[in-house]
């Protein structure tokens, strides 16, 4: 798998801590920054509801819709938006 290379800022204690693991798991900080990352990931989906973010009923609108730029309103919230 192909990474991509973020950097972070940590507060001295998050840092200290995330030491102290890597040297007791016998891992890397990134390898234990990645598995939190992939684990808050997972959880942040489940919590978002999509039917109550507005964008998400334009998802494929380009399908078959054509005048989506011009009638997004009406699209998005049912009525016009003047």
């Amino acid at each position: 798998m192909r990474m991509k290379r973020k950097q972070i800022y940590l507060e001295p204690e998050t840092e200290k801590t995330l030491s102290e693991l890597a040297v007791v798991k016998g891992t890397s900080e990134a390898a234990i920054i990645r598995e939190a990352i992939a684990k808050y990931l997972v959880t942040a989906r489940q919590d978002v509801d999509k039917s109550e973010n507005p964008l998400y009923r334009i998802m494929g609108l380009g399908e078959g819709k054509k005048d989506g730029a011009l009638n997004h309103d009406k699209y998005l919230y049912g009525e016009d938006q003047d």
